[in-house]
């Protein structure tokens, strides 16, 4: 095993002689009596719970702890998220070729484990600004320590989510014969959930006391590290397809335009590790990424990372500047959740019915729509007023219905036309080209970091639904004779 996996008894090799971490993963399900699908759509709905929990918490915490170090200016956040992306950007597609050694479990908790250790160490830093938060140059060296544990958790998040929801979704919808559709909106609605309490607890405890704050976030994420193990380990026990490496798994045809299309094995293939090749093994996975049959729909969500309107760093950031307290950002992030949330009700009759091509032009629509209506009085308001703020969060909350339909609709075009062999470079270099649009997001809030030009930012923000929906209808209109092979009435008929 490699030295650097030996500290968390990962093996790198694909052999299933039993689940790692033994001593806290237990006896495995079937073990226990609770083996079949059933149990393993259970436990893929635990891992989702605890994982998103996780990673609400600590995203609106971090963000809510970098205002109150170091408040009245987006800059800072500014520069945490832009390096944030850019490190995804570069780096994301090789973490995905470096996984492709380990098998799925192990991959997925290693992933897991940089996750929660990075934000553990995050508020132990944060839990030090009070002391040396005065001094510039300390201050600084702080945040930037702060920032690379940033971008270890960014990897790892990006490593997680396309494990999760691009490679065993599909093993255990198809071990169960579930229709993934509804798999794909139950995940959702979990991850919805996990939106809505979260802030208003960092926020409730915040308001008492930023130290326990900071300190109940630490503890929460290696608490729950160990339990994920644990129950990723009984998961994967209890699927057996989960046991074969990705890229030994064989690649069907796809049909298209009416005949047979293969997505290029170079996705799957090993990287060369000559010096000279290493430009070649950067483009690489581009190339084939704007080769595949989805792209238009893929990049189409990538675009849609060009934003400020979102409850993420800038916006929450901007409200707190115009004067809203954490509590009520707390509550404008739930209502924005519950508006997700009913998306993911009403997007998988819509697609059945449309077809995920067709549904998809609609919930773009819908967003040009919701954030149209509010556009030009943004424009013309104060924006360090908190009618301003009102007036967005109002068209970002109506915009998340689209959003989360657009999403799914895109994600399961991805998940069925690229093999399980691409799986994993596909969706590396797709979360790679949303960073990309993400650091140009943040680059406009380091430019515009004044809460009076925010305005700015949100109308670039709307130019990228403009572009996002002309990619997106561009896919549609290439396939519109052959939605048939991507009608979820062909997905089997079994509940979830």
């Amino acid at each position: 095993s490699p030295s650097w996996l030996s500290w968390l008894h990962l093996p790198a090799g694909h052999p299933r002689p039993g689940p790692p971490l033994a001593d806290l993963a237990g006896p495995p399900l079937s073990a226990q009596g609770h083996s079949g699908p059933k149990s393993s759509v259970r436990a893929l709905y635990l891992v989702q719970l605890l994982s998103t929990w996780a990673m609400r918490i600590s995203d609106f915490s971090l963000i809510l702890f970098l205002t109150d170090a170091i408040p009245g200016t987006l800059l800072y956040i500014s520069i945490y998220g832009l390096t944030k992306a850019l490190v995804a950007v570069l780096l994301s597609s090789w973490v995905a070729q470096s996984t492709r050694r380990l098998s799925r479990l192990h991959a997925l908790q290693l992933a897991i484990a940089c996750q929660r250790i990075s934000v553990a160490a995050s508020c132990f830093l944060f839990s030090l600004f009070p002391l040396f938060g005065a001094h510039p140059r300390l201050r600084d060296s702080l945040f930037a320590v702060l920032t690379c544990f940033g971008c270890v958790e960014k990897l790892a998040s990006i490593t997680s989510v396309v494990i999760i929801e691009r490679d065993w979704v599909i093993v255990i919808a198809e071990a169960g014969s579930i229709p993934r559709h509804g798999l794909n909106a139950q995940l959702r609605r979990i991850e919805l959930f996990s939106k809505l309490l979260p802030p208003l607890i960092i926020s409730f405890f915040n308001s008492r006391s930023p130290q326990i704050a900071i300190w109940a976030v630490l503890f929460s994420n290696l608490g729950s590290m160990l339990v994920e193990f644990r129950v990723t380990s009984q998961m994967w026990s209890s699927v057996p397809g989960l046991a074969h490496s990705p890229s030994s798994a064989t690649d069907e045809g796809i049909v298209i335009e009416g005949g047979p299309h293969h997505v290029s094995a170079a996705f799957g293939s090993t990287y060369d590790t000559g010096q000279g090749q290493w430009l070649s093994n950067v483009i690489q996975p581009w190339r084939e990424y704007a080769r595949s049959p989805a792209f238009f729909a893929s990049f189409s969500n990538g675009v849609l990372y060009w934003t400020v309107l979102f409850f993420g760093g800038q916006t929450i950031t901007y409200l707190l500047t115009t004067g809203f307290t954490p509590f009520e950002v707390a509550s404008l992030r739930v209502a924005s959740t519950i508006a997700e949330t009913l998306g993911t009700v009403i997007s998988p009759p819509i697609m059945a019915k449309l077809g995920p091509g067709l549904a998809g032009v609609c919930f773009m629509g819908w967003q040009l729509i919701c954030i149209g209506v509010f556009a030009g009085r943004i424009l013309a308001a104060d924006m360090v007023t908190k009618g301003s703020g009102i007036l967005l969060a109002i068209g970002i909350t109506l915009k998340r219905i689209g959003l989360c339909g657009s999403d799914l609709a895109i994600q399961f075009i991805v998940q069925e036309t690229v093999p399980a062999s691409s799986r994993a470079q596909f969706s590396s270099t797709e979360m790679a080209c949303q960073n990309l649009f993400e650091l140009l997001s943040y680059c406009t809030t380091t430019i515009y970091f004044r809460a009076e030009d925010f305005k700015y930012p949100v109308f670039i923000s709307y130019g990228g639904i403009i572009a996002s929906t002309i990619f997106y209808s561009t896919y549609a209109w290439q396939t519109r004779r052959t939605y048939s092979y991507l009608t979820l009435a062909q997905e089997p008929s079994g509940g979830i």
